[in-house]
């Protein structure tokens, strides 16, 4: 495991915002760590932001519960759903399962980091690559 810093976590997500799709309605952070990075970029996006939870509840209304302010509207049906890593992928699967009754949008799954294998499900998205440095970390190097 590779520590990261909040102020590398903004400037890694900034540094590769060019990698997220410009079409994109809205926002699912994965609770708890996916969290954070999902409420950055929905920022950086000025679209909605919903929990997995919020979104099986209350659908596509879910990404409008913002008092007043004002969202960008973006006709689409491609929603991105946020973690911060993957190793294994295991939680990305779980979160893929969840959402499949959905037909009616398009899930991008986004990491931050990719550490690991992705052996059991693979993010279509991860901004940056840390599995080297995460295998040195573990090894001491």
């Amino acid at each position: 495991m590779k520590y990261i810093t909040y102020s590398d976590l903004c400037d890694d997500i900034r540094n590769n915002l060019v990698k997220i799709p410009k079409d994109i309605c809205g926002v699912i952070g994965v609770p708890r760590s996916g969290m954070l990075p999902a409420t950055i970029i929905s920022e950086y996006l000025n679209i909605g932001l919903a929990t997995i939870d919020d979104f099986i509840v209350n659908g596509i209304d879910s990404f409008n519960k913002h008092g007043n302010r004002r969202l960008k509207t973006i006709n689409t049906n491609k929603i991105l759903v946020i973690d911060d890593t993957c190793y294994n992928g295991n939680e990305i699967n779980k979160n893929r399962i969840k959402l499949q009754k959905y037909s009616d949008f398009e899930f991008i799954f986004l990491v931050v980091y990719m550490e690991g294998s992705g052996i059991i499900s693979q993010p279509d998205i991860y901004l940056k690559d840390i599995r080297e440095e995460a295998r040195k970390s573990e090894i001491g190097i």
